[in-house]
């Protein structure tokens, strides 16, 4: 699990897949209810495809 620390009490959970170099990264941020495995399905798995990197995170922590 990959979290960005922020302090002693506060971070954010994210998820990043790296595609080819060179390349844009596409990043999702999910709302206080969402969750970063929306965008791992489909949508995810053809930026993969395509060499696209991307980059999930949830402003919940």
């Amino acid at each position: 699990m990959s979290k960005l620390i922020i302090d002693q009490n506060n971070s954010l959970y994210y998820e990043y897949e790296k595609g080819a170099l060179n390349t844009y990264t596409y990043v999702f941020v999910n709302a206080l209810t969402g969750s970063t495995s929306v965008w791992n399905g489909i949508i995810g798995k053809r930026l993969k495809d395509e060499g696209y990197n991307f980059l999930t995170y949830n402003f919940r922590g």
